[in-house]
């Protein structure tokens, strides 16, 4: 995973450990198929995963800034896959939209390059 985001503590725990790596991808990819239009399989299991992103996420204390790196990420990604630029953007927008469930550290006077009138989204 990014080095800058395994400098918080709670998402370097996540991303490290053996009993918590392999359901975080899985999940991850499941809420992806689904938010892009494939099958509904991001569901709640018995582990506690698959909850809606305001009530997954307070733990991780995940700050604007490394939304922002997710997002990057994301991009990278995308473009490492060839997606075309008309499928990314609503995708980048989709998620976008989450910001307010996933960052539950917002970082005072922060503005992200993704609320800006230049990033299109």
């Amino acid at each position: 995973m990014n080095k800058a985001l395994n400098k918080n503590p709670a998402l370097k725990a996540v991303h490290d450990a053996d009993q918590t790596r392999a359901g975080f991808k899985v999940m991850l990819t499941n809420w992806v198929v689904e938010r892009t239009g494939g099958p509904a399989i991001y569901q709640p299991d018995e582990f506690g995963r698959g909850k809606s992103m305001k009530d997954s996420h307070p733990h991780l204390n995940i700050t604007d800034r490394e939304f922002d790196i997710i997002m990057i990420e994301c991009l990278h990604t995308f473009y490492a896959f060839d997606v075309p630029d008309h499928l990314i953007k609503p995708i980048m927008a989709d998620l976008q939209s989450f910001r307010g469930d996933i960052v539950t550290k917002p970082t005072a006077g922060y503005t992200s390059p993704y609320n800006s009138p230049y990033s299109g989204l």
